[in-house]
């Protein structure tokens, strides 16, 4: 009798922790969970003096990309999912885009973005960084409204910016935004969602996200432990801001922080 008691009793503990396991991977990303990390001139020790600097000279740009790599070595067994905030329209072939490339090759818990608009022109993430991640998403978004943010959880085609349409995709023109992709790689479960759909997000919605640079991560790592982290080059402070009424200016990674978390509330799992 006494056996079966304690079967009994280890059979129910086994059951909560089931429910325990099924409850934590269902319940939606908090805020709290994310972190936006930024890699700033100062980080890598560099004075620009001007946007155009830094886009010209590929050595400043490789700098980055050193930084980027030293962050994925201690970071992709620490972070649960990393999303870098960018894409990779070109190669600049010096030793630290040959250390990042390296570096994602060998994480398998990272995406990038497949492409974005600069000087009102879209450019693509080469081909050989696209190879390294399993997979890119877009990080396109419609932010002419004062009010508000349109943007889609999907798009057919690379270098457009219109939603998918609701005929059939072919599924290798089928872009997730990065966001989708993300919560959906941070909470292990694919979201439904409806092709064609786009999301419209009132501005004053939005709030701050936690945001560090590259030098206070390097001091206590650890603060990434199993988070959701965003990862951007920021090599002037005011590059990729948007206002916000009432409230100070946020940053892109974070719109796109709330962006991860509102796809983990709002859409069920498939």
């Amino acid at each position: 009798m006494l056996r079966i008691e304690v079967r009994f009793i280890i059979l129910i503990k086994i059951i909560l922790l089931l429910v325990s396991f099924l409850t934590l991977e269902a319940r939606p990303i908090e805020s709290e969970e994310i972190i936006v990390v930024d890699i700033t001139s100062k980080d890598i020790g560099l004075d620009l003096k001007s946007q155009e600097e830094y886009f010209k000279n590929r050595f400043h740009r490789d700098a980055f990309r050193l930084a980027m790599a030293d962050f994925l070595d201690i970071a992709h067994n620490k972070a649960k999912f990393i999303v870098i905030d960018m894409w990779f329209p070109d190669l600049i072939n010096l030793p630290g885009e040959e250390a990042l490339m390296k570096k994602l090759k060998l994480s398998t818990n990272v995406t990038i973005a497949s492409g974005g608009i600069y000087k009102q022109k879209y450019e693509i993430t080469h081909p050989k960084f696209a190879t390294l991640v399993q997979e890119m998403g877009h990080i396109l978004l419609n932010a002419d409204d004062p009010e508000h943010l349109i943007f889609s959880p999907t798009l057919c085609g690379v270098g457009t910016n219109l939603p998918s349409p609701k005929l059939p995709c072919a599924k290798h023109l089928l872009q997730k935004h990065i966001a989708l992709l993300a919560a959906e790689k941070y909470l292990g479960k694919e979201l439904l969602f409806e092709p064609g759909d786009y999301v419209v997000m009132n501005r004053e919605n939005f709030k701050p996200f936690l945001r560090i640079n590259f030098s206070t991560f390097k001091k206590n790592p650890k603060i990434i432990q199993d988070k959701l982290v965003i990862l951007i080059n920021r090599p002037f402070p005011n590059i990729d801001m948007f206002k916000i009424h009432g409230k100070k200016n946020i940053s892109g990674s974070e719109i796109l922080a709330m962006m991860i978390v509102f796809y983990s509330v709002k859409l069920p799992e498939k």
